[in-house]
């Protein structure tokens, strides 16, 4: 049938009157409208009659046919999507949309996805550029997830190329899922060798990747042991919370460097040739200080890191697309001896340590004052100034009232390792002594020469034609030559008439327990330069040092009283 017509009426007591709807054309102005409004409105029984075309369905389609009048198409079959990539990611959208239905976090719905897309490999020959905080999935156009997964396909194989810094983001995302690993201990070698690999070219990583690792082991390795892993791959500098409380001398230089609010390994008298002098003149220090701490029942780290009192909600992989997928018994994880984790119900606990701004400036200004202290006693061209109280966020006040002057500490340290690390010594190889006696026996016998008895009277002729005597009246006996045995305290006296006049009244004021500082301030030369110097003398005559320096100067024990003798002669 053709098109049907619409009539509109109404039902009134004088009957049922329909009317025609006026063409477009021909319909009335707003103000005529306004003119017959009496004829809008219409009673309660007001009806509209609508006559439409006739539908028909067809045997074949089983569709309604179209419209008389209106072009017919023909339906189309469905077929399968030959591109596998833009099957996926249609897939990956879908659950983005029913993210949104199901109130889920961007966290979760790009763990889902990647939980998808685990296994999806691809070689896309095309390269799209990606940038952007916190990268995900959704916010990838074709171009760039393809890219993306060619890239991580690459990556998996183990060739890591260069690339943008969202795509490796991306791929550190996934790895902190677990996403394409068989267990843990992979995941770990795969974030370590995408940061090995990318953060020389791309050194935001670093900001990022080392509290990752750390929160990996928590999260995933909980009888694993962090420090062996971080000592195994030289790491210790990342994570000074963790290996400043128990680092070695060899250690500590590097990891307090590494936090410290002056930087001393960039300085102009940190060269090749002073890098031992500085590097163990600081680790004395430290441990100096460490010792004065604690007969002030005080913990000198306690003043540079901040350990929490009680523990606090934890988050793991925090600066991280992350969503917590694992389900997990209660359990303790034990980072050091001050850093703990633990896990109950659900819910992450954390007892951590952390580095403040106070911490950091305490740190810088001991290996300034330390450098500043080495520049003074090597007579370095250039002098530099440490002042405290340019360290603004260090507490002086906390130091004052458990009675420590940091400053006062750093420099007698100095002074002290200085003496002792320049101090001679003689190093004896028994070996060579056995050698020299043995060489000294040899030519003793050599030496030897017979005696002649003065009674009795030789030939005159030649001993050819003299008769030679009986055997039982042999003359000849040889006796070894009389020597005169050495006196040991003229080694000492020796040693007296070499020292000079400031150095003689150094050493009786050593002797007497009084303070050889004084001499030295009498000759306009330094204590410890003074103290050497005698002490090189007396290597050089009696083998040894005879002054030792402590918390004042004094002669070792065993040679007291011959010093003393040779001295009051």
């Amino acid at each position: 049938m053709g098109a049907g017509r619409m009539i509109y009426g109404i039902d009134s007591e004088q009957g049922y009157r329909p009317c025609p709807i006026p063409p477009r054309e021909a319909r009335p102005t707003r103000q005529a409208a306004r003119a017959h409004a009496h004829v809008r409105q219409a009673p309660v029984g007001s009806f509209v009659e609508l006559e439409v075309a006739e539908q028909r369905l067809t045997k074949s389609t089983g569709l309604n046919a179209p419209c008389a009048g209106r072009p017919r198409s023909e339906p189309q079959p469905i077929c399968p999507d030959p591109d596998k990539a833009q099957a996926l990611f249609r897939d990956m959208r879908h659950i983005a949309q029913q993210g949104v239905w199901y109130h889920m976090g961007k966290a979760e719905v790009f763990y889902q996805q990647a939980v998808l897309a685990a296994d999806h490999a691809d070689e896309y020959e095309g390269s799209a550029s990606f940038s952007c905080y916190y990268p995900r999935y959704q916010k990838m156009g074709y171009g760039q997830l393809r890219t993306y997964f060619s890239w991580r396909t690459n990556a998996r194989r183990g060739f890591i190329q260069e690339t943008d810094t969202s795509y490796a983001f991306l791929y550190a995302y996934e790895l902190l899922h677990n996403i394409g690993v068989s267990d843990p201990r992979e995941g770990l070698e795969k974030l370590v060798e995408l940061w090995d690999t990318l953060r020389t070219s791309d050194p935001v990583l670093d900001r990022y990747v080392p509290a990752w690792i750390k929160d990996y082991f928590v999260y995933y390795l909980p009888d694993a042991s962090f420090r062996s892993f971080a000592l195994e791959q030289d790491m210790q500098a990342f994570y000074p919370t963790v290996f400043c409380f128990e680092a070695n001398a060899d250690e500590g230089f590097d990891l307090f460097s590494g936090i410290a609010a002056y930087d001393i390994r960039r300085s102009i008298f940190y060269t090749n040739e002073t890098s031992d002098l500085i590097r163990r003149c600081f680790a004395f220090v430290l441990d100096r200080l460490r010792g004065v701490f604690s007969e002030k029942k005080r913990c000198f780290d306690d003043f540079v890191f901040r350990v929490a009192k009680r523990p606090s909600r934890w988050t793991p992989f925090v600066r991280a697309l992350f969503y917590d997928h694992l389900a997990q018994e209660d359990h303790v994880v034990r980072i050091s001896g001050k850093e703990v984790y633990e896990h109950e119900d659900g819910v992450w606990t954390a007892k951590t340590v952390s580095l403040d701004n106070g911490g950091s400036q305490l740190i810088g200004y001991i290996m300034k004052a330390t450098e500043a202290r080495l520049r003074t006693i090597r007579k370095f061209r250039y002098r530099l100034s440490a002042d405290l109280d340019s360290f603004k966020a260090v507490d002086q006040n906390a130091f004052e009232r458990i009675g420590i002057s940091i400053t006062d500490e750093v420099e007698r340290a100095c002074d002290e390792f200085y003496r002792r690390f320049t101090r001679k010594t003689i190093a004896v190889d028994p070996g060579n002594l056995k050698r020299i006696r043995i060489d000294a026996l040899s030519t003793q016998e050599k030496l030897l020469v017979p005696i002649v008895d003065p009674t009795l009277v030789l030939p005159t002729q030649p001993l050819a034609e003299a008769e030679p005597p009986s055997e039982s009246t042999s003359l000849l006996e040889p006796v070894p030559i009389a020597r005169d045995t050495p006196d040991p305290s003229d080694a000492w006296a020796e040693l007296a008439t070499l020292f000079s006049e400031a150095e003689a009244d150094a050493v009786r004021a050593a002797l007497a327990h009084e303070d050889v500082s004084r001499c030295a301030l009498d000759c306009n030369v330094m204590p410890e330069v003074l103290v050497d110097g005698i002490n090189e003398k007396a290597a050089d005559i009696i083998g040894d040092a005879i002054l030792e320096v402590g918390d004042a100067v004094h002669v070792y024990e065993d040679y007291e009283r011959d010093l003393r003798k040779a001295m009051d002669a």
